[in-house]
């Protein structure tokens, strides 16, 4: 008497990301820093207040970062280098993120929400510009960025809209219901 069972839902982990010799995956609360060399456990970060959704690489100068997502609305860029310094958090934002974006030769850090796609400055780390064609909030299904990020494809409303990222201008929309997922083939250049 007086014992429950405590019912254990599926543990789900992010995707591994491998940057040099570590490897980090984010469990939980907690980002995972596995030294390759070793297959020692380095250090176990507690790093958001909600479930971490993902971890991506992110190069910064001459900084090789990972920028961290949550369901507590925030994401968080960490030096890899010094794995206790949290670089910058980005504005907390709504809705919760479902992907991001990481540009290799850029600063910006490319948010999918359901209502729109946020770019955030890392720098600073404010928005610099959400992106939706809806004045009364799309229904974004999915959405990618090039790899050297001068266009964003969005999946928006059952509309293919794609955005310069220079000026983050609309520069094509179609009419085209139910994307599911964008795969970019041969270099960008055919989607």
């Amino acid at each position: 008497k007086g014992v429950k069972n405590i019912q254990m839902k599926n543990q789900v982990a992010s995707r591994c990301l491998i940057i040099g010799d570590k490897a980090l995956c984010g469990l939980r609360l907690d980002l995972y820093v596995w030294s390759l060399l070793s297959g020692e456990l380095v250090k176990v970060l507690n790093v958001h207040t909600g479930r971490i959704l993902g971890v991506h690489r992110f190069q910064q100068d001459d900084l090789t970062l990972a920028v961290s997502y949550s369901g507590d609305r925030t994401i968080k860029v960490w030096n890899l280098e010094n794995l206790e310094e949290n670089i910058s958090e980005l504005d907390r934002h709504s809705p919760p993120a479902r992907i991001i974006h990481v540009v290799k030769s850029s600063c910006r850090v490319y948010v999918e929400t359901r209502s729109s796609v946020c770019v955030w400055h890392a720098d600073d780390g404010k928005i610099e510009k959400r992106l939706s064609d809806s004045s009364l909030g799309a229904v974004i299904t999915c959405s990618t960025v090039t790899p050297d990020g001068k266009w964003i494809l969005t999946s928006e409303s059952s509309c293919f809209c794609v955005w310069r990222s220079k000026d983050y201008s609309l520069v094509l929309k179609e009419f085209l219901p139910d994307i599911f997922q964008f795969i970019l083939h041969e270099q960008s250049v055919i989607i």
